[in-house]
């Protein structure tokens, strides 16, 4: 070896030991050393350091007046070398850290907060906020660049005035204390230098107690605004603490930005923050295309004269012939078509009619209907315009907007190819919308490109002449003749008989170059083709839904803006750093409410309320969709009512289609992979809690955050109990009126089901609430709970210096702080590194939470297996009794497949998101944990103010699930007892009321 490392040791011994001589010459010039000491001998430099001889100099250090050139001696070498080895560490610091600190916070600002990132004129740090309304300094808590907090800039609020003077006043109560005191010390002193003959007593240290004696007077002297020196060093520790921990987080993100791109966020995750919520029913939406198609069709069949248009005797002109292009219609001829339009009222400010009216074509966007309602609820009218005015012939269909969080990316609200861009771009649920509307048009024009189909040369697909075909059958059962033509069998039908939806018999074929149907039957002997239709339509449109789903979910964790940190949320420094998890409940929030807000029909066709209506007035016990029966009205005017004898038909046309495709169609929903399927406990389960998203967690939404996971199951269990008070309420309403029949049986079974979803609803938003509102919403409350506890534990430190001060006055101990003091020290320590350690806690708990939740993730199967006694499918031998084909009854041995049943996978799940819940909460408590206990490191065993806080979570469960069990009680009450209330007006009055 070289010997690098003594080479070093003989470099520093020879090099130190002659200014080691140097120093012990000059204090014996003043004495300090005696003339014969062995540190003055040239023999002996090397053989001891600087700091003997400092030591050995000190032992002979008196302070008296006589010997005041000594002191001065001393002190001012002593300082010398206090500041030479201050220089000696700063060079090193400058020549070791600054590359390091190059790309992130120069060496010189790691305690100083910069300007805000988004060039606001005020800063919007969070932490300085609250000190600065809190305290109320003038100019204190400002940042690099002058850019203040102060919430007055002409001065303080009289409340910062009267608590500054309350500040002095007990810093000068104090003070006065602390002079006593001193006062008491040098009584004690002298009177210990007469008893004993030792100069100041025998527990005066020479060099340490007139430094602490001045110190404590020092730290207890008012400076400006009534807050004294002590008070001021809390101040500038806190202040300097906050700037540290601000710039460890923008660290921490900046980091992240390099690593992630534009869509980094403090959960260094970018595709696992969106889950992807349960597929809705489909069936809503094709009960309402189908009435309104049927509603069109009627219209344009039902009309007295020509069209215009010729009726080809194939099949394929009964396809457009009612709604063909608007290029394409007879002048004059327009009132019999019915078209869809956006329509607002007018209030006699617009300049056009095309201000309030937009006829809706296979070009309109969903960006173009959104700028016309003014971003709210697209409401698609089917009908004529008259006159100016949009009459809803055939009904109107909403398509709900609950998702507006694209508007964030849209610079000016009335560029429609922007908002369009937006959407695009944005995806999640604001690009739900826009598909849901394009759903809809595509319906009508029949344009959808499913799975299996395709669209050639522009023509309608044929997958959606399905929905046309069974909407016309039914409109030409009543039609059949009229104006001399006869199109049944141009439709397609099924054989005679007295179901409503049966079409007579036809014998002919479909031409041999038919587009849809060559060389078959119009009718397929008895193959019932309207369940056929609607069986393969409902399978077609269910398998575009989830497509159109999953392409809104890609598009969102693909561009996932909305995931990114703002620098909005930077700019309110370490304070603000529990804002951004807010989003993840938000995001996932709006995508579930967009996924389940299926476009629906708000208002039936205009015939079918005149049915409606008339039949209110003649026959009030109708139940059902009897109410909509032309031929249970009783009136002999219902043809007057409804346009006379072909509005009779058209009506009863679309009440057989209304009653048949509620009857006949399904629920449609493509449940591939999904948990449970076919099993009626289970389904029912389902329906009345919502739990679909419980196996969600291990099945599609397995990797997503369980953040996400958990607020995806809230929602859905949120959206079912309001259902279930929604239902709940109709039976209370249903009760009163089943009273009026007097079918005791009936009302009881009403009475037991009422019972069931208002308990379920109660049971729904406890567990709903905490899911959805408060689990998301946790690492902010913990953390900002933290930041508070900090600057409570400041207030504590600016009512205690005072009293850390009087600490000081002590003649016996080491060192400057003494065993008083120490304590004091620690705590000025803990106010400066607590904010970093909240930082540190946050980024701990979200880390720890999500890795737990996917290890758990992974061994939760064998789990549950073992609880069985097995592990995986286990085949287990019996031997059983069994009958043989000759009828004999013979033992067989059989093997049977052990396993979780659904019933076991559905407790187990609810077991499963119990746990991932106590982790949740388990796991956010080291917002608190870490910075309550870290000190402990530094060997010391104070506690801060902010130790004695409680968990904030077991108040925040605790009350909200209390207040959800209450209110919801309340709640659903309410609403079963004015249901309940209004049902009772039904009831048959006794005889003695009705004589009066």
């Amino acid at each position: 070896m070289p010997g690098v490392i003594p080479r070093m040791k003989r470099l520093f011994i020879n090099s130190f030991g002659m200014i080691a001589y140097l120093l012990a010459n000059i204090y014996g010039m003043v004495r300090l050393l005696p003339r014969d000491h062995v540190y003055l001998r040239t023999s002996n430099i090397g053989r001891y350091g600087i700091r003997h001889v400092i030591a050995e100099a000190a032992s002979h250090l008196e302070f008296k007046r006589q010997y005041w050139d000594r002191i001065v001696i001393f002190v001012v070498l002593l300082s010398g070398i206090v500041m030479l080895c201050a220089q000696l560490v700063l060079l090193a610091a400058a020549v070791i850290f600054d590359p390091v600190w190059a790309q992130t916070v120069p060496l010189t600002q790691i305690f100083s907060t910069p300007d805000p990132v988004s060039g606001t004129a005020t800063s919007i740090d969070v932490a300085f906020l609250l000190l600065d309304r809190v305290f109320g300094i003038p100019g204190f808590f400002c940042t690099v660049g002058d850019v203040c907090t102060d919430i007055l800039s002409d001065g303080r609020w009289p409340f910062h005035v009267a608590l500054h003077g309350m500040f002095r006043f007990y810093s000068m109560g104090l003070l006065s204390v602390a002079i006593l005191i001193f006062l008491y010390f040098i009584v004690v002193v002298v009177g210990e230098t007469v008893t004993s003959g030792t100069p100041f007593g025998e527990r005066f240290q020479n060099v340490w107690v007139p430094l602490r004696l001045v110190v404590a007077l020092l730290l207890l002297t008012p400076v400006t605004y009534g807050i004294n020196t002590g008070q001021y060093i809390a101040l500038w520790s806190a202040k300097a603490g906050s700037s540290f921990a601000t710039n460890g987080w923008h660290i921490f993100n900046r980091t992240l930005a390099d690593k992630l791109g534009d869509g980094a966020n403090p959960m260094g995750e970018t595709t696992t923050l969106l889950s992807m919520p349960e597929q809705p029913d489909i069936t809503p939406l094709i009960q309402a295309m189908l009435m309104v198609h049927g509603c069109a069709y009627s219209e344009w069949r039902s009309e007295p004269k020509g069209s215009g248009y010729s009726i080809d005797p194939s099949h394929q002109d009964l396809d457009t012939a009612y709604h063909v292009p608007p290029k394409n219609f007879a002048k004059g001829d327009d009132g019999y078509y019915i078209r869809p339009y956006l329509f607002k009222y007018s209030h006699g400010n617009v300049s056009s009619e095309s201000d309030y009216i937009v006829e809706i074509t296979e070009e309109t966007t969903f960006a173009e209907a959104l700028k016309f309602y003014g971003f709210s609820d697209v409401v698609i009218h089917f009908g004529k315009n008259i006159n100016g005015k949009i009459e809803p012939v055939c009904g109107k269909i909403k398509v709900p907007v609950v998702d507006r969080s694209f508007l964030s990316q849209v610079e000016n609200p009335s560029d429609i190819d922007q908002i369009q861009q937006a959407l695009i771009n944005h995806g999640g649920g604001s690009l739900v919308h826009a598909y849901y509307f394009d759903f809809v048009r595509k319906m009508w024009f029949g344009t959808i490109q499913a799975e299996g189909t395709a669209v050639e040369n522009g023509e309608a697909n044929p997958k959606d002449l399905l929905l046309r075909h069974v909407a016309h059958r039914f409109v030409e059962k009543e039609f059949a003749g009229l104006n001399g033509k006869d199109l049944s069998c141009k439709i397609g039908c099924i054989h005679d008989g007295d179901d409503p939806a049966l079409l007579p018999s036809c014998t002919e074929k479909y031409p041999s170059d038919h587009k849809y149907y060559p060389d078959q039957p119009y009718c397929a002997g008895n193959a019932a083709v309207n369940l056929f239709a609607l069986t393969d339509l409902g399978t077609t449109y269910s398998q575009y839904l989830e497509a159109i789903l999953v392409s809104a979910h890609e598009t969102f964790v693909e561009n996932n803006q909305s995931l990114r940190i703002s620098t909005d949320v930077l700019d309110r420094g370490w304070g603000g750093a529990g804002i951004w998890y807010n989003t993840i409940g938000q995001i996932n929030g709006n995508f579930v409410s967009a996924v389940q807000a299926i476009p629906i029909l708000t208002e039936y066709p205009e015939i079918m309320k005149s049915v409606r209506k008339a039949n209110e007035a003649n026959a009030a016990n109708l139940d059902g969709f009897k109410i909509f029966d032309p031929e249970s009205a009783g009136d002999e005017n219902i043809e007057t009512l409804v346009g006379g004898a072909r509005g009779v038909k058209k009506a009863k046309a679309l009440y057989d289609l209304l009653v048949f495709v509620t009857n006949s169609l399904g629920s449609y929903v493509h449940t591939e992979n999904k948990g449970v399927s076919g099993n009626a406990f289970l389904d029912a389960v389902d329906f009345i809690f919502g739990i679909q998203g419980l196996y969600d967690m291990r099945g599609e939404n397995a990797n997503v955050h369980p953040i996400a996971q958990l607020s995806a199951v809230g929602k859905g269990i949120v959206d079912s109990a309001i259902r279930n008070i929604g239902i709940s309420t109709g039976l209370s309403l249903g009760g009163g009126l089943v009273a009026s029949f007097k079918q005791a049986a009936t009302e009881k079974a009403v009475a037991m089901a009422k019972s069931l979803f208002s308990t379920t609803a109660y049971i729904g938003l406890t567990a709903g609430v905490v899911l959805y509102y408060i689990i998301p919403i946790l690492p902010f409350v913990f953390f900002f709970f933290a930041v508070a506890g900090w600057v409570k534990g400041l207030f504590e430190a600016m009512v205690g210096v005072p009293l850390w001060s009087l600490a000081h006055l002590r003649i016996d101990g080491e060192g400057l702080p003494g065993e008083a003091a120490s304590n004091g020290y620690f705590l000025i320590l803990e106010i400066f590194l607590r904010p970093i350690l909240i930082v540190f806690g946050l980024i701990a708990a979200m880390l720890i939470f999500g890795m737990q939740t996917r290890i758990l993730q992974v061994i939760w199967d064998l789990v549950v297996d073992n609880v069985g006694g097995a592990a995986g499918d286990v085949n287990i031998a019996a031997t059983v009794e069994q009958v043989n084909d000759e009828g004999e009854t013979v033992d067989v041995n059989k093997y049977f497949s052990f396993s979780r049943g659904q019933i076991d996978q559905l407790f187990f799940t609810i077991l499963y998101t119990i746990i991932v819940y106590m982790m949740a909460t388990a796991s956010f408590k080291l917002i608190d944990m870490i910075p309550d206990s870290i000190m402990r490191w530094a060997g010391s065993g104070v506690s801060s103010f902010g130790d004695a806080d409680k968990n904030p979570s077991d108040g925040l469960m605790r009350y909200a699930a209390t207040g959800g069990m209450m209110q919801g009680q309340r709640i659903v009450g309410a609403g079963d007892q004015f249901a309940t209330g209004l049902g009772n007006l039904t009831r048959p009055k006794p005889a003695a009321a009705q004589v009066r």
